[in-house]
């Protein structure tokens, strides 16, 4: 293998790979770049085993083809190391990738190209398309529920819906859960639905803040495909049901609370620093326009602070909540106000960016 590629058009598809590279001292190859080059352009293939990463990009000259594995973390630093209108030669010989720029040359071992690991050919899978930005933001809106090493092992991961002309994207720990669903126009698809697992989500993420185009997405039942014209990225799939969710949405809510966002964070930021260090739990009450919330610790020391709100009936309410929690969806909302959705049997507290929205969170309340 060699070939002739400029600083520039190197260094960009070698930061997208290295997105997914992880430090790996049981399987070293993990560690590395595949890189195959065949007409005029080369191909570099990344994985962790749970998601692959391969990407395409053309190079000056080919002056033979091959494939080898190299450090993806030692080309890359080579390579910002120089200025992007240098030309650079690389040229695999024997059990070494030799890198030479102007008089300078750098000799990096490598591993053998058959012992990388490959992922399953998609043979059966339904596909649609959506810009990458969009889909993003559908991921950016839910994924942040996802539980963390949970015995319900489909929890661990983001559950998204295919269905009809909307996309959905679901993630719950137990505790709290968010809601994303993204209308799409004028399509129909057929019905489907995956659960991601969450280092596909956060690879993914990652994926796609460097993509502004229209992707292809393919799904088959275990793994899901991102296309675009230079990259193509498959993630494993968790093969589970996800809990049925639709039941816990409040459509019809007794209680509407209408809150100051900016405010509501403040107030839960301060009152949180005598909270409880095992649940960062609050008491919530509620009378007429005002809320009061308290906390208390392990040491009897406590806080209290009230804040006006809005309120669409005069009943009195209680409830506990976790204010880690809270903050924690609270951060993903971005309008000047938010809106609590309570039932009488308060199993879930349901908080909305607007009393119509398609991003919709809950949190479980705490019994103190």
């Amino acid at each position: 293998m060699k070939f002739i590629i400029k600083q520039i058009n190197l260094l960009k598809v070698l930061k997208q790979a290295n997105l997914v590279l992880v430090k790996n001292n049981k399987n070293p190859i993990l560690e590395n770049i595949l890189i195959k080059l065949k007409k005029k352009k080369i191909f570099l293939t990344c994985s962790n085993l749970e998601t692959e990463l391969i990407i395409k990009t053309n190079v000056d000259k080919e002056i033979c083809s091959g494939k080898t594995t190299v450090s993806g973390k030692k080309l890359l630093s080579i390579c910002k190391s120089f200025s992007k209108n240098e030309n650079i030669l690389i040229e695999k010989k024997k059990n070494f990738l030799i890198i030479k720029i102007k008089k300078i040359i750098f000799k990096l071992s490598t591993l053998p190209h058959s012992e990388y690991p490959k992922f399953t050919l998609f043979k059966k899978y339904n596909k649609f398309s959506i810009h990458a930005k969009k889909f993003k933001k559908i991921i950016e809106k839910s994924y942040f529920c996802m539980a963390k090493n949970d015995a319900r092992y489909y929890l661990n991961g983001l559950f998204v819906i295919l269905k009809n002309n909307y996309i959905q994207s679901v993630s719950t720990d137990g505790y709290k859960m968010a809601i994303s669903t993204y209308f799409l126009k004028n399509e129909n698809y057929i019905t489907n639905s995956v659960i991601i697992a969450k280092t596909g989500v956060l690879e993914l993420l990652k994926i796609l803040n460097e993509i502004y185009e229209k992707i292809n997405i393919l799904i088959n039942n275990y793994h899901l495909k991102i296309i675009t014209k230079e990259i193509m990225f498959t993630t494993k799939l968790i093969d589970g049901n996800f809990p049925n969710y639709r039941n816990l949405i409040i459509k019809n809510p007794d209680t509407i609370i209408e809150i100051n966002l900016k405010l509501l964070k403040k107030t839960l930021n301060r009152i949180s620093i005598l909270s409880d260090s095992s649940f960062y739990g609050a008491k919530f009450y509620i009378k007429n326009n005002t809320m009061k919330i308290t906390s208390q610790n392990e040491e009897y020391e406590t806080a209290e602070e009230k804040i006006l709100i809005k309120k669409n009936n005069n009943n009195i309410i209680k409830f506990n909540l976790n204010t880690k929690y809270f903050l924690n969806i609270l951060q993903h909302i971005f309008s000047e106000k938010v809106y609590l959705l309570i039932n009488k049997n308060f199993s879930t507290i349901q908080i909305q960016e607007k009393k119509n929205s398609l991003n919709i969170y809950m949190i479980m309340p705490l019994i103190l």
